[in-house]
């Protein structure tokens, strides 16, 4: 063994202290086997050396006092206990009172049929129910999308009998212009003094009778558009109220050419004398035509309009019977708007509009009568 360096320990003051000294000491290898070290208090063989030992200072330990549980010191200390539950109860969430049947809790599920799927999770019932998708208002821009789609509709219908129109719209002005050809006198005849203006008055020819063609799907398109707002017994009568509002339609044009024209232009044409020969424009004449037919047309829809208004409960023959008075009023004022500015014209149109003023009156009162008599009824069967 080799002889150590000569060091006198210095007595530490604790284990810390203890592991720096003995990391300082210098490591000597063994003579008796190579590549064996010698620690201080340790030799290179397995008998510990004495010297080293006696020269190591012993550590006494401290004496740790045993910490008693936290569950005895609570039972000692009520005012501790009553921190502790303060502090257990800090991080959670405050549920008011009687508010436990809305704390929401998880729903057990049912168990699965032997060899079968588990059943999809219930949604818990929402406060509100949807309402059906038919029951749903319409909002302001649904009502606009809605009107641009029929009036689409109707705008391709009306293009669909304008092109199988056109090919014969020399033939059509012929029989609408029939009615004057009759009393115009001999020597009278059309003209035309625009050089498209030809063109342009079979254009409208084929328009006009586009829109007599197209008219069912016209008056179905209208009546489609107000079904929404009806209740859905009202809305049973769309396609009978569309399928007489296109017949009115066709028998007033019908009406204006067989009843209204032929006394009409012999009145006109009694103007025409020897030095006075009428030379009449086909735009003109057809301006004319066209818009009494439409007019009268559009008049004969009175007494249907009045039974739907009647149905839904909106006018009543009394309340038209009391607004008469303005209703003449008002029908004349319409007849000077659409006829030329003269008083047989107006008369022709006002005249027939007075008769169906008073038709509709009659329409309202029996539709009244029925309605009173159903609920009569409905009362009866309850009691």
């Amino acid at each position: 063994m080799t002889e150590r360096e000569d060091k006198t320990p210095v007595a530490p003051s604790g284990a810390a202290e203890e592991q720096e000294i003995l990391l300082d000491s210098p490591i000597v290898e063994s003579e008796d086997e190579p590549g064996a070290v010698d620690a201080p208090g340790v030799s290179g063989s397995k008998e510990p050396d004495e010297a080293a030992v006696e020269s190591t200072p012993v550590v006494e330990e401290a004496a740790v006092e045993p910490v008693p549980p936290v569950e005895e010191a609570i039972a000692g200390n009520p005012e501790a206990a009553a921190s502790a539950d303060a502090d257990a109860s800090a991080g959670l969430p405050e549920i008011p009172e009687g508010a436990s049947s809305a704390w929401p809790q998880e729903e057990a599920l049912p168990a699965p049929a032997a060899g079968g799927e588990p059943p999809a999770p219930v949604d818990p019932p929402s406060g509100e129910e949807e309402e059906p998708e038919e029951e749903r208002p319409m909002t302001l821009l649904e009502h606009l999308g809605e009107l641009r789609k029929r009036l689409v509709r109707g705008f391709l219908a009306i293009l669909i009998g304008f092109f199988a129109c056109y090919g014969f719209a020399q033939q059509l002005f012929y029989y609408l212009s029939l009615p004057l050809l009759k009393v115009m006198p001999a020597d009278s005849k059309f003209i035309y003094t625009g050089v498209a203006e030809g063109f342009f008055v079979d254009m409208k020819v084929a328009f006009v009778a586009g829109v007599f063609v197209a008219c069912p799907f016209l008056f179905y398109q209208i009546w489609a558009f107000i079904a929404p707002g009806l209740y859905e017994e009202e809305k049973k009568y769309i396609i009978p109220l569309a399928l007489s509002s296109a017949l009115f339609f066709i028998l007033g044009g019908v009406f204006c050419y067989f009843g209204v024209f032929p006394f009409a232009f012999e009145f006109f044409m009694s103007y025409s004398t020897d030095n006075i020969v009428a030379m009449l424009s086909i735009d003109e004449y057809l301006s004319f035509a066209l818009k009494m037919v439409l007019a009268f047309g559009l008049i004969f829809e009175m007494p249907l309009f009045s039974f739907f208004l009647a149905r839904m409960g909106l006018i009543t023959a009394q309340k038209m019977r009391d607004v008469r008075k303005y209703a003449i009023l008002a029908i004349f004022v319409v007849a000077a708007i659409l006829t030329p500015p003269d008083v047989f014209s107006q008369l022709m149109m006002a005249g027939p509009m007075l008769v169906l003023y008073e038709v509709s009156i009659w329409v309202a009162a029996l539709v009244g009568k029925k309605k009173a008599e159903r609920e009569k009824a409905a009362e009866e069967g309850g009691a």
